[in-house]
């Protein structure tokens, strides 16, 4: 019997010394993973519908500019990481919409732009999305608009402009 005296102690030490020594032990804190967040990409861009370029010629004065990302766009961040500027230095004033789950961000000038002259649309890495993913890199775009097409003479017909020019050689041979 007092074997198993022994025994009964000696296992209910051990079953003390145990639990208190799970029981005292510091539990270590729960660590979720940090999500993996993903670079935002420039996926394409369209001008007035026109098919992705890195230049794009003879574009309208009024032009509608699509940029379509691979993420949803954080709208705090747009005002301070895309620029449009004339001849690459001016800024232009520029309205900004959102479609697509707020992916596509679509840029208007506030006023029509002019005429033969180059534009440049600046995309800054600053630009994130709604998972704090920055634009993989800086993105320039460059627009040159059209030609004035507007007549900017009065129109002569054809005995008019002879008469003009013979007035116009007169003239020259008295003066």
């Amino acid at each position: 019997m007092f074997n198993h005296l022994k025994l009964f102690f000696s296992f209910s030490f051990l079953s003390f010394f145990l639990c208190f020594n799970w029981a005292c032990k510091k539990k270590e804190p729960d660590v979720l993973p940090s999500p993996i967040v993903s670079p935002l990409f420039l996926t394409d861009n369209k001008v007035d519908s026109l098919s992705s370029k890195s230049n794009y010629f003879s574009v309208g004065i009024n032009p509608s500019i699509k940029l379509v990302f691979n993420n949803s766009i954080d709208r705090s961040t747009v005002a301070n990481s895309i620029y449009l500027n004339e001849n690459g230095v001016t800024p232009v004033p520029i309205n900004v919409g959102y479609s697509q789950n707020d992916s596509t961000v679509i840029i208007t000038p506030q006023l029509p732009l002019k005429y033969l002259t180059r534009y440049t649309l600046k995309i800054n890495s600053t630009l994130a999305s709604i998972q704090k993913g920055l634009l993989n890199n800086n993105v320039s775009i460059g627009y040159v608009t059209k030609i004035d097409s507007t007549d900017k003479f009065p129109l002569l017909t054809d005995n008019a402009l002879l008469d003009k020019v013979q007035q116009q050689t007169f003239k020259y041979f008295w003066d």
